[in-house]
């Protein structure tokens, strides 16, 4: 399946079990092998690549109609796991795990006295520069925590408080749909007096990008 078949598939599909599946039948291999030949073409090939706050390269390998398949390629690390920030998300994603181990956890807005306190932050980017901007606080609680090896597939609906523990050198394949606001929130602690962080986005040269589709390549 072609990547522009691939896409035109999931913009049809309706409903999250149906898409679920359409993402079960990708076969990433082909869909890598595609991109690569792409960006060997040197032309506007539209796949590009940054190195994500989180810890992965973030590969857009194509997008039609508002929904984006994307590669998560999550980096070596001497730590067991790399732990994401809490955060949530502005459109539905969907994630088939290709290589590796990835650990989903869930969080609900508590109430309690004794619940975790975060600083809750406005995420924008301009595509170069990225901006958390502090909107207030927020008690957090763990609700759910499910773990997704290999081949296993899971969604993470619009607005989900959620954190990815990951295994270090995993490989995700990710749809996201049309977004359905204008910003993410992301979930901090010991940030109190923070009012805004600036950075700025590190993006990945045509060189380095295919030689990290080479190594997912070579372990999937």
């Amino acid at each position: 399946m072609t990547l522009l078949n691939a896409l035109n598939t999931l913009c049809e599909t309706k409903d999250n079990s149906a898409i679920i599946r359409q993402l079960q039948s990708l076969d990433s291999r082909s869909i890598l092998i595609e991109a690569k030949q792409k960006i060997g073409e040197k032309t506007d090939s539209g796949v590009f690549a940054y190195m994500h706050a989180n810890g992965f390269v973030k590969i857009t390998i194509a997008e039609i109609g508002g929904i984006v398949l994307r590669l998560h390629h999550w980096q070596p690390s001497t730590s067991e796991r790399i732990y994401t920030t809490i955060h949530n998300h502005r459109w539905n994603l969907y994630s088939k795990v290709i290589s590796g181990e990835v650990t989903d956890v869930t969080y609900d807005i508590s109430v309690e006295v004794k619940s975790d306190e975060y600083s809750c932050f406005k995420y924008t980017s301009s595509g170069v520069d990225e901006r958390l901007e502090r909107i207030g606080a927020i008690k957090l609680n763990i609700s759910d925590c499910e773990k997704y090896v290999a081949g296993d597939c899971y969604t993470v609906p619009f607005g989900s408080i959620h954190q990815s523990l990951v295994a270090p050198g995993s490989v995700t394949l990710v749809v996201t749909a049309p977004a359905v606001c204008d910003f993410t929130k992301v979930y901090l602690r010991g940030l109190d007096s923070k009012k805004t962080i600036n950075f700025t986005r590190s993006y990945v040269s045509s060189h380095e990008l295919l030689s990290c589709i080479n190594h997912v390549l070579a372990i999937t």
